[in-house]
């Protein structure tokens, strides 16, 4: 078996080359849209916190300010999301979850875990500056591949942990999966960010797509799937062949 993170990063590259064949307004300095609502899987928060242990930056977890707002209250993950549409139901959304402040790692308006940040943060994206119009104007396809890519990274990690940033980073935190410089935040157990709720990652139950989007998202998605890791398939190891 793959080693998740491996798969992780595959998953990631794949979907970075396929953006990078449009013309985004997104850039250095852009920072609009890094807010501290951002929701993440275990394995991404793992691979975050690796980050910035290699990069001696530990320490930064326990003064960060979003310890004093949970966050991650959505209600549902991504994939049970798309369980409730695929069984034609109606789903909400606890608008109260998300934090607009923004994230703690930007400096100069530039992210400073870029190469480690959650695919959420690579979803954030416009074909106008945002900072100009006021909001993101994004391609349906491009919301819809970034689901679909969204759906495969929390079924990797299904059974797992998954909600706000700093919901997850406790949890990774508090039950010994960060990086040991962190002890100072993991002994702080009463931190509101401890009580935020976190929902479980699950399973793939079929993939979001419109019909009429069916034959593009295809096109996307079958290079990453047909591509080798640790002598088999991402399809294949992720039980999707």
């Amino acid at each position: 078996m793959a080693d998740p993170q491996a798969l992780l990063e595959r998953i990631c590259q794949h979907h970075d080359r396929w953006l990078g064949t449009m013309e985004l307004a997104c850039g250095p300095g852009c920072a609009t849209c890094c807010t501290q609502s951002v929701t993440m899987t275990s394995l991404e928060g793992e691979r975050l916190l690796s980050f910035l242990g290699q990069a001696g930056r530990e320490a930064e977890l326990a003064t960060l300010p979003w310890r004093d707002h949970g966050g991650g209250g959505m209600l549902l993950t991504t994939n049970a999301f798309a369980a409730a549409c695929l069984r034609g139901e109606e789903s909400e959304e606890d608008a109260s979850a998300w934090n607009l402040a923004p994230c703690p790692f930007l400096r100069d308006a530039r992210c400073t875990v870029y190469p480690a940040r959650p695919f959420g943060c690579r979803a954030f994206v416009s074909l106008h500056n945002c900072a100009v119009t006021g909001c993101a104007e994004v391609p349906p396809l491009v919301v819809t591949v970034n689901t679909v890519f969204l759906q495969l990274i929390e079924h990797l990690d299904q059974g797992r942990p998954w909600g706000g940033m700093a919901a997850v980073f406790a949890w990774l935190i508090e039950n010994g999966s960060a990086i040991g410089a962190n002890q100072a935040l993991a002994a702080d157990k009463h931190s509101s960010a401890f009580a935020a709720p976190l929902r479980v990652a699950q399973p793939l139950p079929g993939l979001l797509v419109p019909p009429e989007e069916e034959m593009a998202v295809r096109a996307i998605l079958e290079p990453l799937l047909q591509d080798a890791v640790a002598g088999s398939t991402v399809a294949a190891l992720l039980g999707l062949a």
